[in-house]
């Protein structure tokens, strides 16, 4: 089925649900990361795709089997506003304290320019472990 913009709302409305309440993403340093790229189909509405499904199930492990870990994704950037403020996160300069970035692998994420951009920024943050995430079961 196609994801429609409606789709893509929610999903992003809901995981929102895993940030401390009252969060100001300004002021929030999140442990760990993720990197996805959206990954459209052609019958998927603009600005979503199958990444967006992947990246919300991964948040969902996360808070269920380590809920004292804090995370972060571009899914959980408010729709309109800039998804460099992922960036931040990983910038050590800025006050990163991300520890590990986990990349979610598709096939979209090499053609991603904004996953490439995040990957390098947490290359350039030596602190930070990449760790590759497949969906491969």
């Amino acid at each position: 089925a196609a994801i429609t913009l409606e789709d893509g709302e929610r999903l992003r409305c809901s995981v929102c649900e895993y940030l401390p309440p009252g969060t100001n993403l300004e002021d929030y340093w999140p442990e760990v990361c993720i990197s996805y790229a959206t990954g459209p189909r052609e019958r998927d509405a603009e600005g979503t795709g199958p990444g967006m499904y992947y990246a919300a199930a991964l948040m969902k492990a996360l808070s269920y089997y380590i809920p004292e870990v804090s995370f972060f994704s571009g899914l959980m950037v408010p729709a309109g506003e800039n998804w460099k403020t992922f960036l931040v996160k990983l910038d050590k300069i800025t006050g990163s304290q991300c520890k590990v970035l986990i990349v979610i692998q598709t096939a979209a994420l090499y053609e991603s320019r904004p996953c490439l951009e995040e990957i390098d920024k947490a290359l350039k943050n030596k602190n930070v472990y990449i760790v590759p995430g497949s969906l491969r079961m």
